[in-house]
């Protein structure tokens, strides 16, 4: 099994996975490196990430848009998902797992090393 926390990319390293996730997902961002780091503490409210993603989606030219889900329907959002940040809460401590692509048993994660892991869904639960 994958261990979720070694595959979690800190906030402060927001403006790099949002890139990266873009990159491998194939959507071609058009300023590389544009972004600038997420600065909104280690507990920002959701309306400042959400503001923060919309504006960092808008440099680099991607759409970006916040999806929220019950507990009974997270496992469907997985599966149709892709690609995604989602939000990981370890230690306290608020992370963010770039989801690239979702199968039915499974998810490909992208960690902050930059390579593609494997994870079951139930992992993920």
């Amino acid at each position: 099994m994958t261990d979720l926390v070694s595959l979690a990319w800190p906030l402060s390293r927001m403006g790099e996975a949002i890139e990266a996730l873009a990159r491998r997902a194939g959507l071609k961002p058009v300023a590389v490196g544009a972004t600038t780091p997420f600065q909104l503490g280690d507990e920002p409210q959701q309306e400042g990430l959400d503001h923060w993603l919309d504006w960092a989606g808008t440099r680099l030219g991607i759409e970006v848009e916040p999806v929220e889900a019950t507990w009974a329907e997270f496992l469907d959002l997985l599966r149709g998902a892709g690609p995604a940040l989602l939000r990981y809460r370890h230690a306290g401590q608020l992370h963010v797992l770039l989801l690239l692509q979702a199968t039915r048993r499974a998810v490909r994660l992208i960690g902050p090393d930059l390579r593609i892991r494997k994870c079951s869904l139930d992992a993920l639960r």
